[in-house]
């Protein structure tokens, strides 16, 4: 019988995310990551995961996936206690703590305030000044089903940031924006040119504003990723790292089919990669490059045979990848159209899976549906299309 290995999120603990077909261990994954981390729940709660326990991500509210973030810091100290003095409060503004937050507690707060500098709520020297692209997000409500638009600024210098969020667009149900959201206009991109700080400002003068508050994130980066609390301290989470070393794959005879997506259409750093792999030097790799590219590339013996780049319709959207590796050629479908990949050159050896590039320098950031790695060349062009189909055509069932 020819090996197969198929990844679909369902079982894991500290240390391992549970391959479930075949029931072995030889299929897991090893998971590492040196800090706690937030997933959203089957319930649509977030919830903290203790260090090293993979997160098996409800976000999209359909089927799970594997959440992967990279390594990154929330430099906002109080993220969801806008009573708290680190929050300036100015004039007629004020902050109640009398909300549930989307982690199902009484902690999120409805926060008034006006167009005035006099009547705003503001925070100044969250970060210093430098040349660096802020990722600013945070859940709002619009709990007074309000039609009016409101004003976040960089608080140390409005020059180096200005978006205007359309309350109309927000519901009274929680709702994560940032600079991609449908209700947010960015005037001008929030950077720390001259520092970096945050102020809420009503459009309208003297005319004061009611919204719900929480989970205020900065990140030095160009892309949001998921929540990093902090209650009185920055807090960092550290990157996500998965991979396994039990298999070896034979070059001639492979079909790899992935579901995945980035976790940002603007997400362009192309090294971050998934691979079937002996190290660097013997690889097959996989990854996005920006919103509409993937790119594919083959090494052998420490040299690229070639990199191939293929048409997606967004990153951050899920998207269908065959690869097909026989003694005469590589094949590739996405999302179902086939691309022929011609060279006759193939990785000397394959002797592991990482979601990274195979020496742990670019790891992949983004959500893995189902990761399928079969000798059986007949499945490249086989379809799998949902979880119960795997499940009842393998008769096997989840750990």
């Amino acid at each position: 019988m020819s090996k197969a290995f198929t990844y679909i999120p369902s079982a894991y603990k500290a240390g391992t995310a549970y391959v479930p077909i075949p029931n072995t261990a030889a299929g897991d994954y090893d998971f590492a990551r040196d800090s706690v981390a937030t997933r959203v729940n089957e319930n649509g709660v977030i919830e903290e995961m203790a260090k090293d326990v993979p997160r098996i991500d409800y976000s999209d509210g359909g089927c799970p996936v594997l959440l992967l973030d990279g390594e990154s810091t929330n430099h906002v100290q109080y993220s969801y206690d806008f009573t708290n003095p680190y929050w300036v409060k100015r004039g007629g503004s004020s902050a109640i703590q009398n909300l549930i937050s989307p982690r199902g507690i009484n902690e999120a707060c409805s926060i008034t305030f006006a167009m005035s500098s006099s009547d705003d709520i503001y925070r100044t020297n969250i970060l210093s000044s430098g040349s660096n692209n802020i990722a600013l997000s945070m859940w709002i409500k619009n709990t007074t089903n309000s039609l009016k638009k409101i004003k976040i600024n960089n608080a140390q210098s409005p020059s180096s940031g200005d978006w205007r969020v359309d309350l109309s667009m927000i519901s009274n149900e929680w709702t994560r924006i940032d600079k991609n959201h449908e209700s947010v206009t960015v005037v001008i991109p929030i950077a720390d040119t001259s520092g970096f700080g945050i102020q809420f400002q009503s459009l309208i003068a003297s005319e004061f504003v009611t919204i719900g508050v929480w989970g205020v994130q900065a990140e030095v980066s160009e892309n949001t990723s998921s929540y990093i609390s902090t209650n009185g301290s920055t807090a960092t989470r550290n990157a996500d790292v998965c991979g396994n070393s039990q298999q070896v794959y034979n070059p001639n005879s492979l079909v790899w089919k992935l579901n995945m997506a980035a976790l940002s259409d603007t997400q362009s750093n192309n090294d971050d990669v998934i691979t079937i792999n002996n190290t660097t030097a013997n690889s097959i790799r996989l990854g996005y490059t920006n919103e509409n590219e993937a790119r594919f590339s083959i090494a052998s013996n420490s040299s690229y045979i070639g990199q191939y780049y293929l048409n997606v319709n967004s990153s951050s959207s899920y998207n269908d990848f065959s690869i097909k590796s026989t003694s005469d050629n590589f094949f590739i479908k996405v999302n179902g159209i086939l691309v022929n990949v011609n060279t006759l050159t193939k990785p000397l050896s394959l002797e592991r899976k990482d979601y990274h590039d195979g020496n742990n320098s670019f790891p992949f950031k983004g959500k893995i549906q189902s990761d399928i790695v079969s000798e059986d060349l007949t499945t490249f062009d086989s379809t799998v299309t949902s979880i119960a189909e795997i499940l009842t055509n393998s008769k096997l069932t989840i750990r």
